[in-house]
C-alpha cells in the first residue's frame, strides 16, 4: 500500500513541477504583456495605402477606357462612367472612396 501512495505522491509532485512555468517563460510572458500586440510599420501602412489608391485609379481608368462606342442616352454603363468621371474631376478622394464602397458591396453580395 505504501508503494502505491509513494507513486501517487511522486506523480502529483511531478505534475505540480510541470504546471509551473519556467522563469524564462514567465519573463517572456511579462515582456509580451508590457509590449502589447505587434504594430505594423508605418512605411508598410503607407505602401498599402499607395497601392490601394493605384489599384482604384487603374480600375477607374479601365472602366472609362472600356466605354461603349455609341451608347444610348440612358445606357447604364455609360451613365456610371460619366458619374465616375465627374466625381474624379470634382473630388478624386471622394471618387476613390466611392469605388471602394462599391467594391465592398460587390464583395458582400458575392459572400451571401
Amino acid at each position: 500500500m505504501s508503494a502505491v501512495t509513494d507513486e501517487r505522491q511522486r506523480a502529483s509532485s511531478a505534475g505540480a513541477r510541470r504546471r509551473r512555468p519556467s522563469p524564462t517563460l514567465q519573463a517572456l510572458r511579462g515582456l509580451r504583456r508590457e509590449l502589447g500586440e505587434p504594430r505594423e510599420l508605418q512605411a508598410l501602412g503607407l505602401l498599402r495605402q499607395h497601392q490601394w489608391q493605384r489599384d482604384i485609379a487603374d480600375r477607374i481608368a479601365r472602366a472609362i477606357d472600356s466605354a461603349p462606342e455609341d451608347p444610348g442616352p440612358l445606357n447604364p454603363r455609360m451613365l456610371a462612367i460619366r458619374s465616375l468621371t465627374a466625381m474624379g474631376e470634382r473630388s478624386p478622394e471622394y471618387q476613390r472612396r466611392f469605388v471602394a464602397w462599391l467594391d465592398t458591396l460587390v464583395w458582400l453580395e458575392e459572400q451571401g
